[in-house]
């Protein structure tokens, strides 16, 4: 084999076949064996592609089949040549991982019907689908070198913990929004970290971009899908969100601003706060953590976490429950709410039971009637 591809000929052939043939296709996010929590980004790149989406644990139900934006800009991708130059080569959308509930999970992505990647993956939640009201706050030793000390603090906007910077200070003022329009990440006065989104909707747009502390314009892919809005009676359709990629690291620690443009004209701003440490690079790499956070999902409970290089985020891991709610073949978990026993008439009408809010699992629910 080395002896073939010395020749000039094959040699150059073998690397020109090789972007499109052995790099064609990467599902990053969700990562085989990798745990997530929170509100975080499918993503990945293909060289070609025509309409993307991605289905969870092979149901059927319509909300387990996600459409995925096309065409966010890859720097990584095309430093590498992986697509003979191309950088608009990525898939991204945003997802709440607690949607699925604890366990493990798998996802299949498909173009035009046609697989093309696949991931077993796992996922930890308190078993509510959205923690409001929490705070937290939490020192992880040794990270990410020996002898480094990085703290981490609770954001509700995404459902993380978040590095913050010994220095940071509070950001002043509000953001500006337009009309028909919204800039959800990141929020005015909220400190990020890792690997996240910019997104939010506009109802109607042209080119959309963004610059952060006025430098370069960075595209934004519009249309993705964003049934809430619509049903909140926002925008008449639902393919309105915009969103884009983003390494928050890359603009080191601090206080910066972003302002999101369509067509060059201004639309929001945002300014808000980046945490990362003083030393490992903007990709931090060969780390492991693992940490008990007091506070998450209320005061007097506390919840795991760990590192997780793709994300570059501390997730959460399974919390309870894990084995039912695996595969999404479990029941449905109400989390800590409880459903009190019911007690009827006989030859009398039943009134309706609303049942609390629940996540995860396709199993049906279950019951039983006594004399």
């Amino acid at each position: 084999m080395f002896a073939l591809l010395r020749t000039g000929l094959l040699s150059a052939a073998f690397l020109l076949l090789a972007p499109a043939l052995v790099h064609s296709a990467v599902l990053g996010n969700p990562g085989d064996g990798q745990t997530y929590s929170g509100i975080g980004a499918i993503s990945g790149w293909k060289c070609t592609a025509g309409r993307i989406s991605i289905r969870f644990n092979d149901s059927d139900l319509p909300e387990m089949t996600i459409p995925l934006a096309y065409g966010t800009v890859r720097p990584d991708v095309a430093s590498k040549d992986l697509c003979q130059g191309h950088e608009d080569v990525g898939f991204v959308a945003l997802y709440n991982w607690a949607k699925l509930g604890n366990g493990t999970h798998t996802a299949v992505v498909y173009d035009d019907g046609v697989e093309f990647a696949r991931s077993t993956f796992t996922v930890g939640s308190t078993g509510r689908e959205f923690v409001l009201g929490a705070s937290a706050s939490v020192t992880v030793p040794d990270f990410p070198r020996p002898g480094a000390n990085q703290e981490f603090e609770w954001n509700q906007s995404t459902q993380h913990m978040e590095m913050v910077s010994p220095d940071r200070t509070p950001v002043d003022g509000v953001g500006s929004q337009s009309p028909e329009a919204f800039l959800g990440n990141p929020t005015h006065g909220l400190n990020y970290s890792g690997i996240g989104v910019v997104s939010g909707w506009k109802c109607y747009a042209g080119r959309l971009e963004y610059s952060v502390d006025g430098g370069t314009l960075i595209p934004m892919v519009w249309r993705m899908d964003r049934k809430d809005v619509r049903d909140d009676g926002l925008c008449s359709r639902r393919d309105v969100g915009f969103v884009a990629i983003q390494n928050w690291a890359n603009f080191g620690a601090g206080e910066h601003t972003l302002v999101a443009y369509d067509d060059g004209v201004e639309f929001a701003r945002s300014t808000f706060t980046v945490g990362h440490p003083t030393v490992g690079g903007v990709y931090i790499e060969e780390v492991s953590a693992q940490v008990t956070v007091g506070g998450i999902p209320s005061s007097g409970m506390s919840a795991e976490f760990e590192w997780n290089q793709n994300t570059q985020h501390l997730e959460m891991v399974c919390q309870h429950n894990c084995s039912d709610t695996g595969n999404g073949s479990g029941p449905p978990s109400f989390g800590e709410a409880t459903i009190a026993d019911q007690s009827y008439t006989p030859n009398t009408a039943i009134t309706s039971l609303t049942l609390p809010q629940a996540t995860g699992g396709t199993a049906p629910l279950v019951y039983s009637l006594s004399p």
